[in-house]
């Protein structure tokens, strides 16, 4: 299976829900699930957040290895990086019309 990822620089969203323009801190992340991957059902995990941690989001396409990742909504940073992991390792990728990979320069982690 191929998949044709576009990327695109977002510096917010329509009806301002999602903003990349300043950094957030690891604190903020830490209270914030859209940091987070979230949980998976059964045989399928749904990419999908504002970034986080890159070495969780790893973690958590190795963990679920042998499922189907489902990109969905806007999958940014650390998400993003998860994808091109589960790509790398093998796994079934599906992304879903109108959802977006964002990608972007690392930055230095501050508390």
């Amino acid at each position: 299976m191929r998949l044709f990822i576009m990327l695109v620089l977002i510096t917010g969203l329509a009806g301002g829900t999602v903003a990349f323009a300043e950094q957030v801190s690891v604190s903020q992340m830490m209270a914030d699930n859209r940091y987070w991957p979230p949980p998976c059902r059964e045989d399928t995990c749904i990419l999908t957040g504002l970034g986080g941690i890159t070495e969780v989001w790893e973690r958590y396409i190795d963990k679920n290895h042998g499922r189907l990742f489902i990109v969905a909504g806007v999958c940014a940073s650390a998400c993003y990086k998860a994808v091109l992991r589960a790509m790398k390792n093998g796994e079934q990728v599906r992304m879903i019309r109108g959802s977006r990979l964002v990608d972007h320069e690392a930055s230095i982690a501050r508390w």
